[in-house]
């Protein structure tokens, strides 16, 4: 198989019952020159079986496995697919969600228009019940629009370009700028602490309003009800180490503009 155009990283854990909905979805793009690694996070159902009837159907995507015997979490999950990664862009996409058919073509295209590192789209939310909060719809309805630099107002004030990495697409230029890996002691904003950390680097960054992907907002069971996310005093120390690790890499950047 040629090179991918891009590699879409699906950590998975437990999700059996989703998980086939997901692949299916990420299979059918109809951008074919893609790669999918699913990196299976020692999930105790019968994900795994899934994801190896989902390669065998794949005749023009290469799916690939990384089987962990333990459970390590979502950071070091996402990072073990990083490092296997060869596509020119890479997605991420959670294994209890959906995307699009033509989610990462229409990325793809909006990311050579501008030579963009990041990409960034909307996302549809389900299931309808319980009702999600309003501050989450604003958030996955962006505003199209295309910045040529950095600007701090990307990480702090646009409400519709963050937190969720699951949205966003990502040149391997960047990531490779300075190896840049998810932290894996952030528990809580993982995915705010990563972009807090690349953007910056960012040769340009283009957000576009279509809704591409589908994200189930709810599910019992999922790592959002985790002790981390429970727990009120666990819960306000992973806030304050991702406060923490958000202003040293704020600190490291230099005073030039010219990153």
């Amino acid at each position: 198989m040629a090179k991918p155009i891009v590699s879409i990283l699906i950590p998975v854990y437990n999700v059996e019952n989703y998980l086939e909905k997901c692949l299916d979805s990420v299979i059918s793009q109809t951008m074919n020159n893609i790669e999918i690694i699913c990196v299976n996070d020692a999930s105790e159902d019968d994900s795994l079986s899934v994801i190896k009837k989902a390669s065998n159907f794949a005749t023009i995507t290469s799916v690939s496995v990384v089987n962990m015997s333990y459970f390590h979490g979502l950071e070091l999950a996402m990072n073990a697919g990083v490092d296997l990664a060869r596509g020119k862009y890479i997605g991420f996409v959670d294994s209890d969600d959906y995307i699009n058919s033509d989610m990462y073509e229409k990325m793809y295209r909006a990311a050579k228009k501008h030579d963009s590192d990041v990409v960034i789209c909307g996302a549809n939310i389900y299931p309808e019940e319980p009702h999600a909060d309003q501050w989450l719809y604003n958030c996955l309805s962006p505003k199209s629009r295309y910045y040529d630099k950095f600007e701090p107002d990307i990480l702090f004030q646009e409400q519709d370009m963050s937190p969720f990495l699951w949205r966003t697409m990502v040149s391997r230029r960047l990531i490779e700028k300075k190896n840049f890996r998810l932290d894996e002691e952030v528990q809580i904003g993982e995915d705010k602490a990563f972009q807090n950390k690349i953007y910056p680097y960012a040769n340009s960054i283009t957000v576009i309003s279509d809704k591409l992907y589908n994200y189930c907002w709810y599910r019992p069971g999922s790592l959002m009800e985790r002790n981390v996310y429970t727990d009120p005093t666990l819960k306000v120390e992973k806030h304050i180490k991702l406060i923490e690790t958000m202003s040293e890499d704020i600190n490291k950047l230099p005073l030039s503009t010219d990153l």
